[in-house]
């Protein structure tokens, strides 16, 4: 339960000068969506099966 609770998200990479720039904010969004807001299972179903591998 303490995995599916977490706030999980995607954190852009940052450039030399350490800071996101555009290119890196579009990739994380990109990402983003795709994990958890357009995939047919949601990302707790999908956490749910992911889980059900790990031995006792």
């Amino acid at each position: 339960m303490p995995i599916r609770a977490t706030k999980w998200f995607v954190e852009g990479a940052l450039n030399d000068d350490d800071e996101v720039d555009t290119k890196n904010e579009e990739v994380r969004e990109f990402v983003s969506n795709a994990l958890f807001d357009k995939m047919e299972t949601s990302w707790d179903q999908f956490l749910i099966e992911c889980l059900t591998s790990l031995p006792f």
